[in-house]
């Protein structure tokens, strides 16, 4: 907005001499300026201080590089071709960089608990269920890759299903589950199938009758959370319930080591990752034998948000209700869906609408989005820009603050 046509960012050789970094860390970044933005070794930064005042031009080569990832996908085929999902992802952050919590360290992110933990307890299911008496149905394991990315390797298999996707009934999905020092298991998008709750009660009834040798970890609880939004936390099971396939997910809570190189082995509670492992067999048995009514998937409800007279305030991002697309390429803020009796949804968004503008704010990526939340007011109606099926269209959309808070 000033009219800058470009930023250059480098380190003087005189700050270098005082501890400066040299090179400066190429990391991606976050938000789309419109103008090229580039690092430059000290020995550019002098050359180009000098030409302050001149004509500079500057030919940059920007490289994408792009990898190929897998999921691994295997099955016990069951009685019934219908299909129980259970999944966990298997991708963390490698040496670290963007979605790391340690800015500047390079070190492995080894993902201990995100998501060994939900892996290694699908391994153990898994070699239960193959060893144990044909299932009522078929059972799917899934090892997501690219989770971290933005759940690209389960919804590229809901997309691309290696099962009839009108056979898929529902969907288990583990991940950071090795924390369980406090005996503790969210269940979380349980209301999304009336099957469920059931399900998880025999599932802990098999827990605490059960005795579990010297380490006796049969305290584990399995906690349905009450109220959850959709989703219930951005994991997999989420790329379910986009295609209205019910979907719930377990998880042991956050914890200061959480995309850290501290999430390492030695803080995992395997005792109960074990006892957790033998009552998802126990789920997976229930699941199997439920009816197709009861897996159906159910829409949480839409929620009140308190009328016309919410009150208008200045700090904050204001609540849109939108589920946003993180592996959708292009220009634009692509919806995966929206929130039940949130404003999106009430403006009568739906999945795959590509936001391409808040009144006069463009979006081009979901970072602009984010920074137009910012510029809103709850009480406000904005005019929402987006692509629909190709077609440019607008709709009135009026901000109001989320249910339970702000």
């Amino acid at each position: 907005g000033a009219g800058a046509v470009a930023v250059i960012i480098g380190t003087h050789p005189d700050d270098v001499a005082s501890g400066g970094d040299p090179q400066l860390s190429f990391d991606a970044s976050h938000g789309t300026g419109g103008i090229p933005i580039v690092t430059v070794t000290p020995e550019q930064f002098v050359a180009l201080e000098r030409e302050l005042g001149a004509e500079v031009s500057l030919e940059v080569n920007i490289e994408r590089p792009r990898v190929e990832t897998l999921n691994v996908i295997a099955k016990v085929v069951g009685k019934s071709d219908e299909v129980i999902t259970i999944g966990a992802h298997y991708d963390h952050l490698g040496w670290g960089g963007e979605g790391s919590l340690a800015p500047g360290v390079h070190a492995i992110h080894n993902g201990a608990d995100d998501n060994a933990s939900g892996s290694a307890v699908l391994l153990e299911v898994a070699e239960a269920v193959a060893a144990g008496p044909i299932p009522e149905r078929t059972i799917v394991f899934c090892f997501w890759g690219a989770e971290e990315a933005g759940l690209i390797g389960s919804k590229f298999w809901v997309a691309n299903p290696t099962v009839p996707l009108g056979k898929i009934l529902t969907n288990v999905n583990l991940d950071m589950v090795g924390r369980l020092n406090s005996g503790t298991i969210t269940v979380g998008s349980h209301t999304t199938a009336a099957a469920f709750k059931g399900a998880f009660a025999a599932a802990q009834k098999a827990v605490v009758s059960k005795p579990h040798g010297g380490a006796s970890p049969s305290d584990l609880k399995l906690v349905m959370t009450g109220g959850d939004l959709p989703g219930g936390g951005g994991s997999d099971h989420m790329s379910f319930h986009a295609e209205d396939i019910s979907a719930v997910f377990l998880f042991s809570g956050l914890h200061s080591d959480y995309h850290k190189p501290s999430d390492d082995w030695s803080k995992l509670d395997f005792a109960r990752m074990g006892t957790l492992a033998e009552a998802t067999v126990v789920l997976l048995a229930e699941l199997c034998s439920a009816s197709i009514t009861d897996l159906a998937y159910i829409k949480p409800a839409p929620v009140a948000h308190g009328g016309g007279n919410a009150s208008l305030h200045s700090g904050g991002m204001v609540w849109f209700g939108s589920i946003p697309d993180y592996a959708a390429s292009g220009s634009g803020m692509t919806l995966a869906g929206t929130m039940p009796g949130g404003p999106g949804e009430a403006a009568g968004l739906i999945k795959n609408d590509v936001i391409t503008a808040i009144n006069d704010f463009g979006i081009v990526d979901i970072y602009d989005f984010m920074d137009a939340l910012g510029v809103f007011k709850d009480g406000q109606t904005v005019i929402v820009h987006f692509i629909r099926a190709e077609q440019e269209m607008t709709t009135e959309l009026t901000f109001f603050p989320r249910p339970g808070g702000d």
